[in-house]
């Protein structure tokens, strides 16, 4: 059980990002595409998150189907 909070990458440039989740993603035989610094320059823009997650229930509110 990590009971810390997950840093936020705003030290990594979007290329930097990208090629991490890229790595993540990718991992373990999965197929994914890797992702681009255009999509993360993107999803910076579109974000209005500040602090990070607080822990499980908030993000499996991300995840509840509507």
């Amino acid at each position: 059980v990590y009971k810390g909070n997950m840093p936020g990458f705003k030290q990594l440039g979007d290329a930097e990002l990208a090629a991490v989740a890229s790595h993540v993603r990718g991992a373990w035989s999965n197929k994914a595409p890797p992702l681009t610094a255009e999509l993360i320059a993107q999803e910076r823009k579109a974000s209005t998150r500040t602090t990070p997650f607080a822990g499980g229930a908030e993000l499996k509110a991300l995840t509840a189907k509507p």
